[in-house]
């Protein structure tokens, strides 16, 4: 798949919901990727982690979906969580 094709799964996503989501929830829910300890399984992971990031990047640059630093409930950290225009609610973990 395309940068494009990415951006436009991601937008979807974020206009049809009412809550934010980051892009380890992002990748999870569209791609159903499961990154244990951080690390990639295989190259073609990688690669879409690599698009995902590239397509949130341009969303966010074109102002399309906006990123909010918030405080992970789970681990404490500093985490960008994205959302539309609108529909920030804060994450639901």
């Amino acid at each position: 798949m395309s940068v494009s094709e990415y951006r436009k799964l991601i937008e979807d996503l974020l206009k049809n919901e009412n809550k934010p989501y980051s892009e380890h929830h992002i990748r999870e829910k569209l791609f159903d990727i499961r990154i244990n300890e951080g690390i990639p399984s295989s190259t073609e992971e990688l690669l879409i982690l690599s698009r995902i990031k590239e397509a949130l990047k341009s969303l966010t640059k074109e102002q399309k979906v906006a990123g909010s630093l918030i405080e992970d409930p789970i681990t404490k950290e500093q985490v960008v969580y994205y959302s539309t225009s609108g529909h920030y609610a804060g994450p639901d973990d």
